[in-house]
């Protein structure tokens, strides 16, 4: 979704990436004024009140691996999945070098790095395992990386036992 600088009206930049829509962005990152990069799951869990919780466990209990990585240019105004099958990606910082971008991985508790220049450009590694559940990913001035962990990676099993 996109509002211009004054607001108004929400409007959909991407109605599908791969054929499928994406259901969810939370987080969005613009790396120029040509590309927009964002996550998306292609599994939404029912945000109906009361029920979210219990779908999102449902969804971490399952394995729920549909998140994507998503370059939208605002040129050509096409899509492109630069990364596919995380578990519940929830949140993206690039680089202060803007060689790689770092993505938030709640659902295994980890930091996954995206390379976007050099020999490694479009190759992903892990960047960091975590003991808990990422939510969210900031880098600073100095180009430190800050994340939120939201608990313990065993906590959300022992709350979502049904």
């Amino acid at each position: 979704m996109v509002v211009g600088p004054k607001g108004g009206k929400a409007k959909s930049l991407v109605t599908k990436a791969g054929g499928v829509p994406p259901l969810s962005s939370p987080i969005l990152w613009t790396s120029t004024k040509r590309l927009v990069l964002f996550i998306s799951q292609i599994q939404a869990p029912d945000t109906r009140e009361g029920i979210y919780i219990w779908t999102t466990c449902r969804q971490f209990l399952n394995g729920d691996s549909t998140g994507r990585l998503i370059e939208y240019n605002t040129k050509t105004k096409k899509s492109k999945i630069l990364l596919k099958g995380m578990a519940f990606a929830n949140g993206v910082a690039l680089s202060k070098s803007k060689r790689y971008l770092l993505v938030a991985e709640t659902g295994t508790a980890r930091i996954m790095r995206y390379w976007l220049k050099g020999n490694k450009a479009t190759k992903v590694e892990l960047f960091s395992k975590l003991k808990g559940m990422p939510d969210n990913i900031k880098r600073n001035k100095r180009g430190e990386f800050w994340v939120a962990t939201a608990a313990d990676s065993g906590l959300l099993t022992k709350m979502c036992n049904f």
